[in-house]
């Protein structure tokens, strides 16, 4: 006969030892990620307490910067608002010295030539030289059909002193150059 073995005590113990260390693994590796999770936690909620104080200190300080902000950006805007306008003004009166001088001698008959012009605001003072009475006539009325000019006065007519010698004349002008 042959000598029987029991062998399951020692399976039973050795089930139970493997149970035993695997329930202790477990334990472990629940309670290394609860201590993980907590320290994240903890980590987490330490880094928002520090953003939320840096957040209280910047609304603080702006509110104290808010109504000083408010005034400079008020007095920038209006600053620019009148900087935009005077360029527009620029802008749209960059061609009339050209446009005056063009509407000038367009006007020009023959047998006049201007000697000086002179220009105070909207006021354009004009001396010249002419052949005539008429020339002089022509002129005051090509200029009245001007759109630029109006109120043209004829101020002074100086007679020549010899028969070959020109009439000097002087003739004050408004510029309307706010119509166009």
């Amino acid at each position: 006969m042959t000598p029987t073995f029991n062998l399951l005590p020692w399976r039973d113990q050795r089930r139970q030892r493997l149970r035993q260390h695997f329930f202790s693994v477990l334990a472990i590796v629940i309670i290394t990620t609860c201590l993980v999770i907590m320290l994240n936690h903890y980590r987490l909620q330490q880094t928002l307490d520090r953003q939320q104080q840096r957040n209280d200190y910047l609304q603080q300080y702006l509110s104290t910067l808010e109504p000083m902000a408010d005034a400079t950006m008020v007095e920038h805007y209006h600053t620019r608002l009148a900087q935009q306008q005077t360029l527009d003004t620029l802008i749209q009166q960059q061609h009339h010295p050209t446009i005056l001088l063009n509407e000038l001698l367009i006007a020009l008959p023959e047998g006049i030539f201007y000697t000086q012009l002179q220009q105070q605001d909207a006021m354009l003072i004009l001396h010249g030289k002419a052949e005539s009475h008429q020339r002089i006539a022509d002129l005051i009325r090509h200029l009245s059909t001007s759109t630029w000019f109006h109120d043209i006065q004829l101020n002074v007519t100086t007679t020549a002193h010899q028969p070959q010698e020109p009439l000097s004349f002087q003739a004050t002008l408004t510029i309307d150059a706010h119509q166009h």
